[in-house]
């Protein structure tokens, strides 16, 4: 018994040396630590420099730094007259990322604030609205002129070449003309030239007039509006576009009883206008097909709005898709086709 004993004691010695040899085996253990994901950012700040007459404006001048929406205005004048003129040159600088950029001018306004004895000779003979409370609006936005450029040219006074308050030849015009409600692509998927680079500087040149020739309709009205500029970032997003295009609808027209080179056409339902189409299936081939709008390429040798068989109304601005069946094969023909009609 005693020699039994002895044996399993070895043996348990054994395998307490095989079990403790298991860790000596080849190993290896690589760590990384404190994996991070930080957000990006997207930062316009704007400054301001403008001029009335000519002369500096300090009201609406101010060095760079995020808008105060109800005290920072770029236009805020109280007694223009017809002749008077103004520049505002706007610096927009989008920080860490490059960025899209839209410029939006809303909420327009207009008020006639009573009657002068000479606004009201002109405007009692005209619209009549003048001393008539809630009756109609005042004339001012539709004589103020404006011109919006990007002040981003070379020029002989500014060596880097921006924000010199004068328009350049090279400077390309975004708007012209009296003041409205909308968006203004400043830098988006359609303007060209990508978007405005991270940390760098883009200026906007803002110049308006009131016209010698303004008459006394003008006299104490007013307009006001809202402006605001938005960026977006263009990293993965390479196909924004300040304004979304309109929304595109598909309409399938089938046409049986084709004789051998016969014409067929679909228009689009009011209020929309024609911009692609295309054949889906026919039992025999197909001639010349298109869109029927203004401008479009002939079809076999016919233009809008005058197709055979298929005439289109262009004073009402119908437009649509005309399919001619293939001459001189002798077959007929059913024609599946579509056309592509988009929102005026």
């Amino acid at each position: 018994m005693k020699k039994i004993l002895v044996s399993v004691s070895i043996i348990a010695a054994v395998a307490a040396v095989v079990v403790g040899a298991t860790t000596a085996f080849f190993s290896d253990t690589e760590t990384s630590v404190g994996n991070t994901f930080t957000a990006g950012a997207i930062d316009l700040t704007i400054d301001s420099h403008a001029t009335y007459n000519g002369q500096s404006w300090a009201t609406s001048t101010w060095e760079l730094k995020d808008l105060n929406p109800t005290s920072d205005k770029f236009f805020n004048f109280t007694d223009v007259k017809p002749g008077d003129s103004g520049e505002n040159t706007i610096s927009l600088h989008v920080l860490n990322n490059d960025a899209w950029v839209c410029a939006a001018v809303s909420n327009l306004a207009n008020a006639e604030n009573g009657c002068t004895e000479p606004e009201s000779d002109v405007n009692s003979g005209n619209d009549k609205t003048c001393g008539n409370p809630g009756v109609g609006e005042g004339e001012l936005q539709n004589n103020l002129v404006f011109t919006i450029w990007k002040d981003d040219g070379v020029s002989p006074t500014s060596p880097e070449g921006k924000c010199d308050n004068i328009h350049q030849p090279n400077e390309p015009i975004l708007l012209s003309g009296h003041p409205v409600n909308g968006v203004l692509p400043v830098y988006d998927s359609t303007t060209g030239g990508g978007p405005l680079a991270g940390g760098q500087t883009s200026c906007l040149g803002v110049a308006w007039n009131l016209p010698a020739a303004t008459g006394n309709e003008v006299q104490t009205d007013s307009m006001t509006g809202d402006i605001s500029f938005n960026v977006v970032q263009s990293r993965n997003n390479a196909d924004f576009r300040c304004i979304p295009p309109k929304p595109i609808t598909r309409v399938d027209r089938t046409q049986t009883g084709f004789g051998d080179g016969g014409w067929a056409g679909w228009s689009c339902p009011a209020g929309t206008h024609a911009v692609g189409g295309g054949i889906d299936s026919s039992d025999h081939p197909v001639g010349g097909n298109g869109v029927a709008a203004p401008s479009a390429p002939a079809v076999d040798g016919f233009n809008y709005p005058v197709y055979p068989h298929y005439t289109y109304s262009s004073g009402a601005g119908e437009t649509g898709y005309v399919v001619h069946d293939f001459p001189g094969d002798g077959f007929g023909n059913t024609i599946s086709f579509h056309v592509d009609c988009q929102d005026n």
